[in-house]
């Protein structure tokens, strides 16, 4: 199955398929005579680096590797630095393509890389995770982080193609699984009542079948939202519950996983929801009951302070005017909207007594930790 999408000037393709790797055009898109680079972290490298290697070179095409830290740690600025300067005493020119192999930060770490060098090479993304599958490279947005705070340095970039080959999945935990699946249990949660109650219904299935039909699923939502709006407002669902996440995730310093993080907040901005009076206590309890389904937190770690979490948020991309900026839902697959945006101005002493009922949802059985 090849996607293709476009918004405005920026266009790439998304190939999903079981031996999406073999279907790929490598020699077409990667010229004989250029140095191009494939970025890896050490541990998928030495899941899949042999297999990738040998199927390259049968292929005809030649990379020199990358390896990166794996996780969070690779979208440092140091990091940036260090694989840029790489790269650059190796060899490359306006026709080199950068190719990221791994994980969502992996991902994201080779898009900025891609965007910066020479003023923009070639990109292409080989997802071996769910949440990269779903959601990290599944986008124009390419960014690193600053002194802890998520994506805080980036640019608007688009990948000359995305590879998206289930088959990597075999390797993933169950606890990345999951981790992953939060990103399509996010748009259940904003665009589809019946992709949301698939979710719950089929809650223990973790056959192929089913997690391709979920990268699909979710694909085809998010592709809506970023041929609708790549930049601005319709963009806020695809925040849905990240300012909060992204916030437990620097607060925890990565001890939560991103999709973790993200149910977390999802439950936040219902509960925020629920206190102006925007959505019923039935959607709040649905939030709960999705992700509790999948084994994921839904409740801030009592061990984490409020007051820490809200002090990062004041250096949310999408805060404006002192106040913070969230994605809400009315009832499950309708966002709300207010004056055609669904960027919702909160309070912070509701955001911070929205934290507070949540920590407090925790004393009945969903226990998160940062530990």
């Amino acid at each position: 199955m090849l996607i293709k999408i476009r918004r405005e000037h920026l266009y790439t393709e998304v190939l999903m398929q079981q031996g999406a790797l073999e279907a790929a055009d490598w020699r077409g898109r990667l010229r004989a005579r250029t140095n191009h680079f494939l970025i890896a972290d050490s541990y998928v490298a030495s899941l899949h680096g042999r297999c990738l290697d040998e199927y390259m070179r049968r292929a005809g095409v030649s990379l020199h590797w990358v390896l990166v830290e794996p996780g969070e740690p690779a979208k440092s600025v140091s990091e940036y630095l260090r694989v840029a300067k790489e790269i650059s005493m190796r060899g490359v020119d306006r026709n080199s393509v950068l190719v990221s192999f791994g994980g969502a930060s992996t991902a994201n770490l080779t898009g900025f890389v891609a965007a910066t060098l020479l003023r923009g090479i070639g990109l292409i993304h080989i997802p071996t995770t769910l949440l990269a599958q779903l959601d990290g490279t599944i986008d124009f947005k390419q960014a690193i982080n600053l002194e802890g705070v998520k994506n805080t340095i980036g640019s608007y970039y688009a990948p000359l193609l995305v590879v998206v080959d289930p088959r990597f999945l075999n390797t993933l935990p169950e606890q990345h699984l999951a981790n992953g699946l939060a990103e399509g249990l996010k748009h259940s949660l904003v665009q589809d009542a019946a992709l949301y109650r698939r979710f719950l219904q089929n809650s223990g299935d973790r056959s192929e079948e089913f997690l391709q039909e979920s990268i699909e699923r979710t694909i085809a939502l998010k592709v809506v939202i970023m041929e609708s709006d790549a930049y601005e407002n319709d963009e806020m669902l695809l925040q849905y519950g990240h300012a909060v996440g992204h916030a437990l995730e620097s607060v925890t310093a990565n001890r939560l996983l991103h999709g973790e993080a993200i149910a977390i907040g999802m439950c936040v901005s219902a509960e925020a929801a629920f206190a102006q009076g925007l959505c019923d206590a039935g959607t709040v309890q649905a939030h709960y009951d999705l992700f509790a389904a999948y084994g994921l937190p839904s409740s801030i770690p009592a061990e984490c302070a409020v007051e820490d979490v809200l002090r990062l948020l004041y250096r949310d991309k999408y805060r404006s005017d002192g106040l913070q900026q969230m994605s809400m839902v009315r009832r499950v697959g309708e966002p709300i909207t207010v004056n055609g945006s669904y960027g919702i101005a909160v309070e912070e002493q509701l955001l911070r007594e929205a934290c507070i009922v949540n920590m407090m949802h925790a004393r009945q059985g969903n226990i998160a930790s940062c530990a």
